[in-house]
């Protein structure tokens, strides 16, 4: 059987809580900052503005609210998001983001499963107390990992679940950060997105005549 387990974790179950605890506000904040850029990204600027005022019924050429703007955006990243669904892709524009936990003897195991940018961030923040645990069969063993390390990877990974597919779901627990663009993500997403938005538009440089 083919193992690809990448990227994961073994931490004392003692500090479950607290590794969620760390993970949920960066992992959050990260999608949060894709899903920004993913918006202004996938909107011509001028054509957004034409429809919010055609929308609100606002005369040409008056200021517009930013929150209005990004109101129609949101309607039509809305839009996007359920064609996607419907296509059944499995990554919402990378902002699924979920761990698998597996809790075996006095450690839990964790899988996260998410955008690769968002994944380097956690690892770049990871704590002290989260040991790498990946492994595979399908490559040659990292160089900087022992033999016996990598066989009792093996053996601790068969024992939680791997030998087969029900062994495998039957020790399962997920922790959910960002489900894809289901309804609750979705607003979550949008309201800490419109702050960056925000805090973007009064950044920006005034403009020049």
């Amino acid at each position: 059987m083919s193992t690809k387990i990448h990227n994961a974790w073994r931490i004392p179950r003692k500090f479950l809580e607290r590794f969620i605890k760390f993970a949920y506000p960066l992992c959050h904040k990260e999608c949060a900052k894709k899903f920004y850029e993913l918006t202004v990204r996938l909107h011509d600027a001028d054509k957004i503005r034409e429809v919010t005022y055609e929308k609100y019924k606002i005369e040409q050429g008056k200021e517009l609210k930013p929150e209005l703007i990004w109101m129609v955006m949101m309607e039509n990243m809305e839009g996007i998001a359920h064609k996607f669904a419907e296509a059944n892709r499995w990554n919402r524009f990378g902002v699924d983001c979920h761990f698998d936990i597996r809790l075996h003897g006095r450690f839990a195991y964790i899988i996260p499963f998410m955008d690769h940018d968002i994944l380097a961030k956690l690892k770049e923040n990871l704590p002290s107390y989260a040991q790498d645990f990946r492994y595979f069969n399908n490559a040659d063993k990292p160089s900087d990992i022992s033999v016996k390390e990598w066989r009792h990877r093996r053996t601790t990974w068969e024992k939680i679940g791997l030998k087969s597919d029900i062994e495998w779901s039957a020790t399962r627990l997920v922790y959910t950060v960002v489900k894809g663009f289901e309804t609750y993500s979705f607003i979550e997403l949008s309201m800490a997105a419109e702050k960056l938005y925000l805090e973007g538009l009064k950044d920006a440089p005034e403009k020049t005549t």
